[in-house]
């Protein structure tokens, strides 16, 4: 007798499946990476934003091997992009895994942005531009790029953060990836601000050097 594929079969299988395995791991393995990522950012926590009352004291030495930061210093946009994009790779990735449990993974970037919209996934101060496929934020033009696991390839996640002046810094490429060949989590940075030579989705890591871009 032929057994009945329900959807309780089709539920365990799945949690076998490579997919949950490569979709569970990277976020996990991510999540973890970005902890330690964000603990050794090299910006200073202690900012100081001084009113207008109390520049008098602006001559007062801060002490040694103290940086005092104001909120439009470009070393902390650059810093603040980077959790940006990060989150938003975060948001994707989980949401991706969620939709695959469920038996109905996303085929296309569209469908992941309408996603983290309608469930309120989107990171702060992110939202839809006029642009089909850009998402933009105070400091940010963010392009998230998908490659399924239906792809030749295998499962990915990147995101694509360009400064929006170029006060807002370089450009940022977060990768997420289930390719043996690759890191799990890779994060890359334009040498410059101008003239920045955009990688194809998911082009390997001499690829971006070669364009330009440094390997964090």
């Amino acid at each position: 007798m032929r057994k009945t594929n329900s959807p309780k079969r089709r539920t365990k299988e799945f949690w076998r499946s490579p997919v949950f395995v490569v979709c569970t791991t990277t976020a996990l393995v991510f999540g973890l990476r970005m902890i330690s990522y964000l603990r050794s950012d090299s910006i200073d926590p202690q900012v100081m934003v001084e009113a207008a009352s109390s520049q008098s004291n602006a001559s007062k030495s801060t002490g040694p091997g103290t940086a005092t930061l104001g909120i439009f210093d470009p070393a902390i946009k650059i810093a603040d992009r980077r959790r940006e994009a990060a989150a938003l790779l975060l948001a994707a990735s989980l949401y991706i895994t969620d939709e695959t449990l469920q038996g109905r993974p996303p085929q296309n970037v569209e469908v992941i942005v309408s996603g983290l919209i309608e469930h309120k996934l989107m990171p702060p101060e992110v939202s839809m531009s006029a642009r089909s496929g850009v998402l933009t934020s105070p400091h940010s033009c963010l392009y998230l790029r998908y490659r399924p696991t239906s792809h030749p390839g295998t499962f990915g996640v990147e995101t694509v953060s360009g400064g929006r002046e170029r006060s807002d810094g370089p450009a940022l490429l977060i990768r997420l990836s289930g390719d043996e060949q690759d890191k799990a989590v890779d994060f890359h940075q334009a040498t410059q601000t101008e003239y920045v030579t955009i990688p194809q989705p998911f082009a390997p890591a001499s690829a971006l050097i070669a364009a330009g871009w440094t390997d964090d």
